[in-house]
């Protein structure tokens, strides 16, 4: 039996994804348990030099990904995904409590 490596295709839905500034100002405003799809795509593959991303939407990638990744290292979300077809996933972010984030993107 062999294995084969496949690779995401041309054909899929765009990528979506917002700002860091975007989702710090959810987070500011969220209420406990609404939901926020931050990205959608395949985060993996999207941050990735291979991706066809250009490099200055990779690295605002990257930054979205580090803060959604710290706000829940601080608590103040829990980071799920929503398997939407091959190479294709919706990274959400659900508000966990009442506590305030930091005025300023974490």
């Amino acid at each position: 039996m062999t294995s084969a490596i496949t690779f995401p295709e041309q054909s899929l839905p765009l990528r979506r994804s917002m700002s860091r500034a975007e989702f710090h100002a959810w987070l500011v405003r969220a209420k406990p348990g609404e939901q926020l799809e931050y990205h959608r795509g395949h985060l993996f593959w999207d941050r990735s030099p291979a991706s066809d991303l250009a490099e200055h939407e990779r690295r605002a990638l990257a930054k979205l990904a580090d803060a959604a990744l710290q706000a829940a290292e601080a608590g103040f979300v829990y980071l799920v995904q929503r398997r939407n077809g091959p190479f294709d996933f919706s990274y959400l972010a659900t508000k966990a409590s009442c506590r305030a984030p930091p005025a300023s993107p974490p």
